[in-house]
């Protein structure tokens, strides 16, 4: 291996010791820079599309997939006339006043779906 080392050596010292004109030093630099300086930076486009991409991909399915929460509309207006007639108790109504939230209260329970469906959002 020292034999190598002293032929390396040897070749270096061959080589001429003036400095290289300024055309060269132009070349050397512009060569430099596309290859290390301009390259990654056309490298980290696609890894940053990828990026986008990986992160974006769950919002989108997110947002495309349909919501299937259960509201069944008779009940949620079941649920306001009992509120109201929590509300009229405590105010004191008239009989004629319960009377009629309790009439409407129980048409919605008849008229109420024997089967609930989920409604799509």
């Amino acid at each position: 291996m020292s034999e190598e080392w002293n032929d390396l050596a040897r070749r270096l010292r061959m080589l001429p010791t003036e400095a290289p004109s300024p055309a060269l030093w132009e070349r050397l630099d512009s060569a430099y820079r596309a290859e290390f300086v301009r390259r990654p930076r056309r490298r980290m486009v696609p890894l940053a599309l990828a990026a986008c991409a990986l992160f974006a991909a769950p919002a989108l399915w997110l947002l495309t997939r349909p919501s299937e929460v259960s509201v069944d509309v008779v009940t949620l207006r079941i649920e306001a006339i009992d509120r109201a007639l929590q509300r009229a108790y405590l105010e004191g109504a008239s009989d004629a006043e319960l009377e009629a939230l309790w009439r409407r209260r129980e048409a919605l329970i008849e008229a109420r779906p024997q089967r609930n469906e989920p409604v799509r959002i």
